[in-house]
């Protein structure tokens, strides 16, 4: 197999509308004071639970082109062989449901933030930018062909997302989204650090 892959930016107004979210929520629950002047404590138990309402948070997003060969080995028959041009997408998120209490720390103008680690939480191949342009001693089932090339494809795609450094930009990806939120609530010194990893797999 020969492959090549063509990497598109990720969607800066989805991850901007889900980090000021969360920014707000935070923003809200650490909200100053209250009329009489005294300090609001507010339970760290409050903030994961809003912050786990968010689910996954989407920060990095693959767009890739590969060409796929396959070939099905026959015993009796011709073996079939088809190859395809494969259009599709690899998304890394942050499961903000594994939050827990003892991942936000604050003092002062200072923020500790521990997130889980990224992982890949959606592989799918685009349908209509993918086509077939070779199909040999197939043609009598050449849909189960191609519907098992198409399989293959994905799996390809799973196993081309360990390979893509998608942890370490997913990292600074996140840091970069929420580093300047924090700080635009006063928040002068931000640390944002990860949990251990569990490897690449759909959620």
């Amino acid at each position: 197999m020969s492959g090549r892959n063509t990497i598109k930016q990720r969607s800066y107004i989805n991850m901007l509308a889900i980090g000021i979210l969360i920014g707000g929520i935070i923003m809200y629950l650490f909200g100053g004071k209250d009329k009489g002047g005294d300090k609001v404590e507010v339970s760290h138990n409050m903030i994961v639970e809003k912050i786990e309402s968010l689910g996954n948070l989407e920060v990095l997003k693959y767009n890739i082109q590969d060409m796929v060969e396959y070939k099905k080995v026959r015993q009796w028959l011709p073996n079939a062989k088809t190859a395809l041009i494969v259009s599709g997408e690899v998304i890394c998120c942050i499961d903000l449901t594994r939050l827990k209490p003892e991942d936000i720390y604050t003092s002062g103008d200072s923020i500790r933030l521990t997130l889980p680690a990224p992982e890949v939480c959606h592989v799918a191949i685009d349908h209509s930018a993918s086509r077939i342009y070779d199909m040999q001693f197939g043609l009598w089932e050449s849909t189960q062909i191609a519907d098992e090339a198409y399989r293959q494809a994905e799996k390809q795609l799973r196993e081309q997302a360990a390979k893509l450094d998608m942890d370490s930009k997913s990292r600074d990806s996140a840091v970069n989204l929420l580093r300047p939120i924090l700080q635009a609530m006063g928040f002068e010194h931000v640390l944002i650090t990860f949990g251990q990893g569990k490897g690449y797999k759909e959620r």
